[in-house]
């Protein structure tokens, strides 16, 4: 056994990642092995341990199990003999997770380039030897780990960061599934990890990282991307593999929105523009919209996905040939106009949000112009008969409360873009968002009247009085040209509200509260018309029912 354990350590040292045995990190627990060289009776133990912490009897098993776990030491090179060795899950779980906790507190710090990188070359190896058999968890954090190694790597002036997603792109093609899964789950968790601020020791740190990456190997990875999605779209539909394509869409999603900012905490905002790296850029402009039909091309099987990838697309914005932007243009509102004719959108409460940001997104970082040339590009029906149809689908969406709390706001951006602009549009062209618009508006306030009773009952969330008033701030954008189309029905709503009120007033009881929710919106909705605005910072007039 000492001689094994002299070989051993002979052979950890010259591969460069030999841990100190007082290195102590990790946020739940730490483990370690008693031996460098770890024989089948310790294995067991750790193995036995790990059990009782994740599946224990009972709570004081898992607290002896903790207490015994976090007595243990730790060091990298224990951790990689534990997912050598080990075949039970919660072990590799561990070891995995300190391997990311070690990479955290280490490279750029008491490890050098050279150990740092000889520590993701032995995870990525063991990834492609292993990750098929491993559970999907345990890889996750496996890919975290060397995307760490990776990010700091890059923070610091590593050479051999460069070459990572060069290396695992290349496994994408010419192997298995399983290996095109496992690189494709890498370079997603290595996108996400460039984006993730706090893998990195500071802000500035993080910026330098992520924006080397963005401008140097965004473009490349994503040509990988793409190479994969075609491969599956020439593969027969019912032979496709839907893991691989699954993972291709999330990860174009993520290259396309790739920002050097970290997460941003208002993702449900509408998009502003985005200016992609150059070679991005060259690579979008080059394909003359056809990256976008690629993308519509799986909206069948995962529209969601799709609709995310498309997003950032719609919010280029700067093409260096005016008749490309316009051919953009034109194959987004393809594909929009394509979700718009599919009823089960309108079942899908996620797809119908998504759909409602990118019809937002594209109104609002396109000239109003531009749509309708791209609109009367699609079809014999032109611009006439997709607004008509966009017409219908936001008086259904409108109808529906559920979709309405949720999607309202951007529906109103859309047909509000539309009026501020309308007088850039032949008359011609116009006339039929002009014709829907006493529709649209009748649609959303019956919309906001019949969100009262679900939320008297519970069933729905109260609107905040902020987003009622962001809401209700568009009326007099869609109103003021259709005035007198609007006035009569709002009258003849408002005069039965009223006289349904006094047959209630003396009972209390749910149907005057309902009844008062609804004049309390009512209320608020014609003030907002018929004030247009209020004045900057003059206080809101309060609901007359919190709902």
């Amino acid at each position: 056994g000492d001689v094994y354990k002299r070989q051993y350590q002979r052979r950890v040292r010259v591969s460069g990642w030999l841990g100190d045995g007082d290195l102590r990190f990790g946020p739940w627990f730490r483990v370690a092995l008693a031996l460098l060289a770890m024989d089948s009776h310790s294995l067991a133990q750790l193995e036995a341990l790990c059990d009782s912490f994740y599946n224990p009897k009972t709570e004081e098993d898992r607290r002896m199990a903790n207490q015994q776990l976090l007595s243990l030491g730790l060091n990298a090179g224990q951790c990689l003999n534990v997912l050598e060795a080990s075949n039970n899950n919660y072990a590799l779980m561990v070891a995995a997770s300190c391997l990311v906790d070690l990479s955290l507190a280490n490279v750029g710090e008491s490890w050098s380039d050279v150990e740092s990188a000889e520590l993701r070359d032995q995870i990525v190896s063991f990834l492609f030897t292993r990750g098929s058999q491993l559970p999907k968890s345990v890889s996750a954090v496996l890919c975290k780990a060397a995307v760490v190694v990776t990010k700091r790597g890059w923070v610091f002036g590593s050479s051999s960061s460069a070459e990572v997603a060069k290396q695992v792109g290349a496994k994408c093609f010419g192997g298995s599934v399983e290996q095109t899964l496992l690189s494709l789950s890498f370079l997603k968790e290595l996108v996400h990890g460039m984006m993730d601020s706090s893998l990195a020791l500071t802000s500035s740190q993080h910026y330098r990282s992520a924006s080397i990456f963005r401008i140097l190997h965004l473009a490349n990875l994503f040509k990988v991307v793409q190479d994969v999605l075609l491969q599956v779209q020439q593969t027969p539909s019912n032979s496709r593999p839907s893991q691989v394509l699954e993972l291709a869409l999330e990860l174009s999603a993520r290259c396309l929105g790739f920002t050097t900012h970290g997460f941003s905490k208002e993702d449900e905002a509408v998009p502003s523009s985005i200016d992609l790296p150059r070679g991005l850029q060259s690579q979008v402009e080059a394909q003359e919209g056809q990256l976008v039909e690629l993308l519509w091309g799986f909206a069948d099987s995962y529209p969601l996905l799709v609709l995310e990838a498309i997003l950032p697309l719609s919010c280029i914005r700067f093409f260096s040939r005016p008749n490309v932007r316009q051919l953009h243009a034109s194959k987004i509102l393809k594909g929009v106009r394509w979700m718009l004719s599919q009823h089960n959108v309108l079942a899908d409460s996620d797809v119908h949000h998504r759909l409602c940001l990118l019809l937002a997104s594209t109104m609002s970082n396109y000239r109003i112009t531009e749509i309708f040339q791209a609109a009367d590009m699609l079809d014999n029906d032109g611009a006439a008969g997709f607004f008509e149809q966009l017409a219908q689908f936001s008086a259904m969406s409108f109808s529906q409360w559920e979709l309405m709390q949720a999607s309202s706001q951007y529906l109103l951006v859309v047909w509000s873009e539309l009026m501020a602009a309308l007088r850039e549009v032949e008359p011609t062209s116009s006339s039929v968002v002009m014709q829907a618009l006493p529709r649209l508006i009748e649609c959303y306030l019956k919309g906001c009247l019949d969100s009262v009773e679900p939320v008297l009952d519970g069933i729905a969330d109260p609107m905040l009085e902020d987003a009622m008033w962001s809401q209700l701030e568009y009326l007099p954008i869609l109103c003021r040209h259709v005035y007198s189309n609007i006035g009569p029905g709002l009258t003849q709503l408002m005069d039965k509200m009223l006289s349904d009120y006094s047959s209630v007033i003396n009972t209390p009881g749910k149907q005057r509260q309902i009844i008062e929710g609804q004049l309390g919106w009512m209320v608020n909705a014609i003030g907002a018309i018929i004030g247009g605005h209020y004045l900057q910072g003059a206080p809101r007039p309060s609901m007359l029912h919190t709902s």
